[in-house]
């Protein structure tokens, strides 16, 4: 069998396959089954507070957000997991582990950049982390990420440098088509810190 092995960012992956957060990253159970099927890396659902009014969907749904009683855009409801920071690290990423993948887990920025930093803390020392995926800008409305944070350079960058320096292993910026400049975002990531 020919050698699919990548590496990014430093750390191996057995092949380029990657579950990203998908319905199957909804908990441990999902990755583990990804990664016994050969699956090279996984990332569970973005890590955060506990989205309570997105219930579980079997797949994705999409709630219509209005500001000021006009339509202002849609959230897709699969987006949130309905895990806690407490089921994620206490439990569930020990599961997802068991299938053997790498495994990138994907980091909420909180309103405050320590408490991110806190949680960044709090996951890594599970032993059980790869790689780092800070998500500022996703649509995560507890957090206002993806309406607030992610639209800000200023923001984007104290949200980095904080979680850069919690970081002991690789970090990353997750960004999406929703940031008001997607060059200018990533300038201030890599300006905080984080290598091209």
């Amino acid at each position: 069998m020919a050698n699919l092995k990548v590496n990014y960012a430093g750390i191996e992956f057995k092949n380029p396959l990657v579950l990203s957060s998908a319905t199957p990253g909804w908990d441990g159970e999902g990755m583990k089954r990804a990664g016994l099927a050969g699956i090279g890396g996984v990332i569970p659902k973005t890590i955060g507070p506990l989205q309570d009014w997105a219930a579980h969907p079997c797949n994705g749904r999409l709630q219509l957000i209005r500001q000021n009683g006009k339509p202002f855009g849609m959230v897709n409801l699969e987006l949130f997991t309905t895990k806690t920071r407490e089921d994620w690290t206490n439990k569930d990423l020990a599961i997802a582990k068991e299938g053997g993948a790498t495994m990138q887990v994907s980091v909420l920025a909180m309103p405050q950049p320590e408490e991110t930093a806190q949680l960044i803390e709090e996951i890594q020392a599970t032993g059980l982390v790869d790689l780092l995926e800070l998500n500022v800008s996703c649509p995560m409305p507890a957090s206002t990420v993806g309406m607030h944070i992610g639209k800000s350079a200023e923001l984007t960058y104290q949200q980095t440098k904080l979680a850069k320096g919690a970081a002991k292993i690789p970090l990353t910026v997750k960004l999406t088509p929703n940031v008001a400049d997607m060059v200018e975002i990533a300038q201030a990531a890599k300006e905080a810190g984080l290598p091209e």
